[in-house]
């Protein structure tokens, strides 16, 4: 853990509910396609997105070896990132694709780690709502230098969403969100990381301001 607090990383992640996407309707799953595209298209953009505010350079991206999903070039990920390299606007700070292993790459082992913790995390709320954070996700989580945790939970909300701002042609379920927006997701993931991971001001300079600012509707998509 010290080893990868010292690098100075920006951690970023995405978690899907597994149950949650059980919810959805046939149709609305096959739009998805699986959660792991849900977290991998996240994720990619997350990483587009930590270039643009914290460097002027593009991002090279480094993924797993993963033939049933297709991580390897060529394979369906490979070609989702390409697609949004060339279509989206976080194509501008995409720089080069490439997979490898973890017993490889260090880099990947912090990335499995950081996965194992945060379905850990989640699993808690679920089954042992009283259990603390975990102490390592908890060293991970004190790595931002920014004032908003980028990690995105998929709930059934959260999936329905994107389903209703898609304009996808199913829309069963979208009337339950009722205010709930990304602006509702993203105050959501800031409780948590206060709540769970006990972050205060001395942790960071600018994270409260920032929650006042999603309160006040000054955050944007």
């Amino acid at each position: 853990m010290k080893l990868i607090v010292d690098t100075g990383a920006t951690p970023l992640g995405a978690i899907v509910s597994v149950s949650s996407f059980e919810t959805l309707t046939t149709q609305q799953q096959s739009s998805f396609l699986s959660p792991y595209y849900i977290a991998f298209q996240n994720c990619t953009r997350g990483a587009a997105v930590a270039a643009a505010f914290e460097t002027d350079e593009k991002v090279a991206m480094v993924y797993a070896f993963n033939s049933e999903y297709g991580t390897n070039d060529g394979g369906r990920a490979g070609q989702l990132w390409s697609a949004i390299k060339q279509y989206t606007d976080y194509g501008k700070w995409m720089d080069s694709y490439s997979t490898s292993m973890p017993d490889v790459l260090p880099s990947l082992q912090a990335a499995d780690l950081l996965a194992y913790e945060l379905s850990h995390e989640f699993e808690n709320r679920v089954r042992r709502p009283d259990s603390p954070m975990r102490w390592p996700l908890r060293q991970i989580m004190g790595m931002y230098r920014i004032p908003s945790p980028r990690m995105t939970l998929f709930d059934r909300k959260e999936l329905l969403r994107i389903t209703k701002e898609s304009h996808w042609p199913d829309q069963t379920g979208v009337e339950e969100l009722g205010r709930y927006n990304w602006k509702s997701a993203q105050e959501s993931m800031t409780e948590w990381m206060i709540q769970r991971g006990g972050f205060t001001k001395d942790h960071y300079a600018g994270f409260f301001d920032a929650i006042a600012d999603i309160q006040k509707g000054k955050g944007s998509s």
